[in-house]
C-alpha cells in the first residue's frame, strides 16, 4: 500500500508543478512552504519505514495520505484563487509601493517594542538565581550543555518567563518588521533602530535556545536582500554591510547553538539513538594522568578484594569467559557504582547483604556483557580495568543506567571508542550544523511520532478535543499537553516538547477522514492569505509574507499556526484594515498605496 501511496503522491505532486502559483506574480508563494511542510515528513516517515520501527508502516501511510490530501489541495486552490490574471508583478508592485505614515509609525514602534521585550527576557533571567545558574554553567564555565537551561526556562521550573508571549514579539513580528525594513526604503533612522534592536534580539533568541529562530532570520535576511535586488536592480540601496552582518550574526548564533545544545552529539541512525542522553565530558588531562589511573585501579583492586571469588581467576583476557562469569555472579551480586577520587564511576559487583540479597532489586543477570553494542551508546574512552576484577570504569559524565548493555574490555588498554558510521561526528562544525538541521527536519520528527505511536494513537480520533486542549495553552501559565507526554516517551522527559506532526496531529484528532479532508482546507486557508498580503499595497504585508513562507512547515495544529506566526498575522491585517478605513487619519496616520507611473 505504501508503494501504490508513494506513486499517486508523485502524480499530485507533478499536477501541483504545473499549477502552482507563477512566482512573477506572487514570489514566494505560500502554498509551496506548505506542500514542502507536508512532503518533508511523508518522506521522512517513508525514511523511518525503511528502517523498520515498530509501527513506522502506521505512520507512513498517514504521512502519505496527508501529503497527497494538501498537495491536491494546493493544487486547486492555487489554480481557482492564484490562478487569475494580477494587474502588476511582485516587483513593480514593490517598486510602486508609497510607505504611508502609518506604516513607518508601526515598523519604528514595533522594533523598540521587540527591542524593550527582549532587554526584560534577558534581565528576567538575570534576576532568576536559579536559572542564572543553569546558563553560567552551559555559557560561560562550559560544565554542561545548553539544554537543561532551555528546557527550565520554556517549562517554568523556576519560574513562569511568558516564552510564548515573547515568541510573538521576539521570533514573529521583528523578523517581519525586518523584511520590511530591508526590501523597502523607511530611512537611515529607521535602519539606525533596526540594526540597534537586531543585536538585542538576537542575544536574546540565543538564550531561549531556539536554533530555528536563527536559522528564519539567516533565510528571512536572504530572501528580503534577493527580493530588494530583483525588485530594484541596481538601485537596491540598503547596506550590505547591515544586511551582511545581521546574516552572519544568525549563522554564528546557528552553529554555537547547534554546539552548546549537544546537538553535534545526536546520532541519525535509531540503533546509536540512545547517544543522545549521554553527555561525556572528559578533559585531556584526565585521560592521560597515569598517577590518577593507577590510583584509581588500586582502589578498585582493594574494593574488589573483599568479594573476589576463585573462578573470577579464570575468566582474564576471555571475554565469552567473562560474560559466563558475570552471569553467574548474578545469584549473589549486582553491579555498583563506585565515585573514584578523581571523580570517575567505577562499575563494580555489590556485595550481598547478610542475608544473601543484594541491595538494588535488579540483578547482575540483566547485564549483558556485549564488546559490539558500547560503541553506539558511549561516545568516549572506556577506561580499562583488569577483566578478572569483573569491573567496568566509565568516564565521568556517563549516565550509568542499568538497563544499558555495559562492555568489558578484555586487556588493560584504555582505547577510545569509535563514532558509528552513520554518524556525523568528524565533520566541520558549521556543516555539522547544517546536517543537524537537516536531520531535525526530515528525521526526527517522523521518529519521534513513531516512537510514540501508543500514545498518540490510543484515543485517536478524539473528534477535535485534542485541538482544544492546546488551544488552551494560550492561556498564561504552564500547562500540561500531550507533546509533553510524547516528549518523555521519546526520553526527553515530561519538560520536553514532542510536537506532532501535521498530519499525525490530524489523525489524533480526526482520524483518517480527517487526514483526507484537513490537508486539503489548510491549503486552501493558506492561499487566500498569500492573495491578502501580496495584493494588500502594505510593505508590512510583504515582510509578513516572507516570513511565513519559512514558518508554515512548522504549523502542525490551529494552535501552532497561532503561535508560529498566525496570531501576529491576524493582528497586522487588522491594523492596516482600520488603518484604510481612515479611523486613524485623526492621528495624522495614512496608509500605503500605489504611486501612479
Amino acid at each position: 500500500m505504501i508503494y501504490l501511496l508513494s506513486v499517486l503522491y508523485a502524480f499530485v505532486l507533478i499536477l501541483y508543478v504545473l499549477w502552482r502559483p507563477s512566482i512573477r506574480n506572487f514570489g514566494l508563494p505560500l502554498l509551496d512552504s506548505f506542500v514542502i511542510g507536508v512532503f518533508l515528513f511523508a518522506a521522512g516517515s517513508v525514511v523511518v519505514w525503511v528502517e523498520a520501527i515498530e509501527y513506522s508502516s502506521e505512520v507512513a501511510h498517514i504521512g502519505l495520505l496527508a501529503g497527497i490530501s494538501g498537495t491536491l489541495g494546493a493544487s486547486i486552490s492555487a489554480r481557482t484563487l492564484l490562478g487569475g490574471a494580477v494587474d502588476l508583478s511582485l516587483a513593480k508592485r514593490i517598486r510602486q509601493i508609497s510607505i504611508g505614515s502609518g506604516e513607518r509609525f508601526a515598523v519604528i514602534f514595533g522594533l523598540l517594542l521587540c527591542t524593550a521585550v527582549s532587554i526584560a527576557f534577558m534581565f528576567s533571567i538575570y534576576l532568576n538565581e536559579e536559572l542564572f545558574d543553569l546558563y553560567y554553567k552551559s555559557v560561560i564555565l562550559n560544565e554542561i550543555s545548553l539544554t537543561p537551561a532551555r528546557i527550565a526556562m520554556s517549562s517554568g521550573e523556576y519560574g513562569y518567563f511568558y516564552p510564548g508571549y515573547i515568541k510573538q514579539v521576539r521570533d514573529i513580528l521583528f523578523p517581519i518588521l525586518l523584511v520590511s525594513v530591508i526590501i523597502f526604503r523607511f530611512g537611515r533612522i529607521v535602519d539606525a533602530i533596526l540594526f540597534a534592536s537586531f543585536f538585542f534580539v538576537a542575544a536574546a533568541g540565543f538564550l531561549s535556545g531556539q536554533r530555528l529562530v536563527f536559522a528564519q532570520f539567516f533565510l528571512c535576511i536572504l530572501a528580503a536582500v534577493l527580493v530588494d535586488f530583483f525588485s530594484r536592480g541596481r538601485a537596491a540601496r540598503f547596506s550590505l554591510l547591515l544586511s551582511g552582518s545581521m546574516g552572519a550574526t544568525t549563522v554564528a548564533g546557528m552553529v554555537f547553538l547547534t554546539v552548546m545544545l549537544g546537538r553535534l552529539d545526536i546520532a541519525l541512525s535509531p540503533d546509536v539513538a540512545p547517544a543522545r542522553n549521554v553527555e561525556t565530558k572528559v578533559s585531556a588531562s584526565q585521560t592521560e594522568s597515569q598517577p590518577e589511573n593507577v590510583a584509581q585501579k588500586n582502589a578498585v583492586e582493594r574494593k574488589l578484594a573483599e568479594i573476589k571469588r576463585p573462578e573470577d581467576a579464570a575468566v582474564e583476557n576471555d571475554p565469552a569467559s567473562l560474560s559466563r562469569t558475570t552471569k553467574a555472579a548474578g545469584a549473589s551480586s549486582e553491579l555498583e557504582p563506585i565515585t573514584a577520587a578523581n571523580g570517575d564511576v567505577i562499575v563494580a559487583p555489590r556485595e550481598a547483604d547478610a542475608e544473601g540479597k543484594s541491595a538494588s532489586p535488579r540483578q547482575a543477570t540483566e547485564v549483558e556483557v556485549n564488546l559490539k553494542r558500547l560503541e553506539p551508546v558511549v561516545s568516549e574512552t572506556v577506561t580499562a580495568v583488569s577483566t578478572q576484577d569483573s569491573g567496568v570504569a566509565i568516564k565521568k559524565g556517563t549516565e550509568v543506567n542499568a538497563d544499558t548493555p555495559v562492555a568489558v574490555p578484555a586487556d588493560t588498554a584504555a582505547e577510545p571508542a569509535k563514532a558509528p558510521a552513520s554518524d556525523f561526528y568528524q565533520l566541520p562544525r558549521p556543516i555539522a550544523a547544517i546536517v543537524a538541521l537537516v536531520h531535525r527536519a526530515i528525521i526526527a520528527v517522523p521518529r519521534e511520532n513513531t516512537i510514540s505511536y501508543e500514545f498518540w494513537a490510543v484515543d485517536a480520533p478524539t473528534y477535535g478535543q485534542g485541538w482544544i486542549t492546546d488551544l488552551g495553552g494560550v492561556k498564561p501559565g504552564t500547562q500540561k499537553q500531550l507533546s509533553n507526554v510524547l516528549s518523555e516517551a521519546n526520553r526527553g522527559g515530561q519538560a520536553g516538547n514532542s510536537p506532532m506532526a501535521l498530519a499525525v496531529d490530524i489523525f489524533h484528532n480526526w482520524g483518517w477522514v480527517g487526514v483526507a479532508v484537513f490537508p486539503a482546507l489548510f491549503a486552501l486557508v493558506f492561499a487566500a492569505t498569500d492573495k491578502i498580503l501580496t495584493l494588500g499595497n502594505s510593505p508590512i504585508f510583504i515582510g509578513n509574507k516572507i516570513f511565513l513562507f519559512f514558518s508554515i512547515p512548522l504549523m502542525y495544529s490551529p494552535f501552532l499556526i497561532l503561535l508560529y506566526g498566525g496570531a501576529v498575522t491576524i493582528s497586522i491585517i487588522i491594523y492596516i484594515t482600520i488603518l484604510r478605513s481612515k479611523l486613524l487619519g485623526y492621528f495624522g496616520l495614512h496608509p500605503s498605496h500605489l504611486r501612479s507611473v
